[in-house]
Parts: structure tokens; C-alpha cells; sequence
């Protein structure tokens, strides 16, 4: 439970961070609900991976079928990719991972502190 609650908060705090701020708040999303719960290190990374990963890969794919899949086809041809729904996946991946290596440093740094 406390996992679903720790994906919740991360992608909350995203969607609230990037709608000011660039796109590697997510990181910073990830680092202070590390610090916000006390779990181990693959926990809060693995949290901060899967609520970023929704977050962006249902940004995206909301973007996607708002044009048509125009963009992402063009762009999926220019980066050698066969499917466009491909491009989207590595999009989430990416915030993924970002977040859930700021997941990864709030909860080492929670460990530093205590």
C-alpha cells in the first residue's frame, strides 16, 4: 500500500513541477518522495520509475491521438523506429528513469541524514 501510495505522490508532484519547471523536475519529483518514505533504495526507484513512466506515457499518448499520430509517425521515421507507438514507450522509459534515479539519491540521502 505504502508503494501505491509513494507512485501516486511521484506523479502528482510531476504533473504539478512540470507545468512550471523543465522536464527533469522529475527528478526531483522521484528525490523528495525518497526522502518523503522510508523504503529501501530499488523500492523508491522502482515507485518513482512506474509513476513518472504512467505520467509521461499518458501525456504522450494523449498528445498522440490529439494529432492524429502525425508527429510521432514523423518522428519514429527520423529516428529509425518501425512503430510510433515504440517512440512513446522510450518516451515514458526516459522519465522513468530519470525519476527513479532521483528516487534512487532521496532515498540514499534519507539514510546520509538519519
Amino acid at each position: 500500500m505504502k508503494f501505491l501510495i509513494e507512485i501516486l505522490v511521484v506523479a502528482i508532484l510531476t504533473l504539478v513541477l512540470q507545468a512550471f519547471l523543465t522536464w527533469y523536475s522529475a527528478a526531483f519529483a522521484g528525490m523528495v518522495a525518497g526522502l518523503a518514505f522510508n523504503n529501501k533504495a530499488l523500492i523508491s526507484f522502482s515507485a518513482a520509475f512506474t509513476g513518472v513512466f504512467l505520467v509521461w506515457l499518458g501525456y504522450a499518448f494523449w498528445l498522440d491521438t490529439q494529432n492524429a499520430s502525425v508527429l510521432s509517425s514523423k518522428i519514429a521515421v527520423l529516428f529509425s523506429v518501425n512503430k510510433p507507438i515504440l517512440l512513446l514507450l522510450i518516451t515514458g522509459i526516459i522519465g522513468g528513469i530519470t525519476a527513479g534515479l532521483g528516487g534512487w539519491a532521496g532515498s540514499e540521502l534519507r539514510k546520509l541524514f538519519a
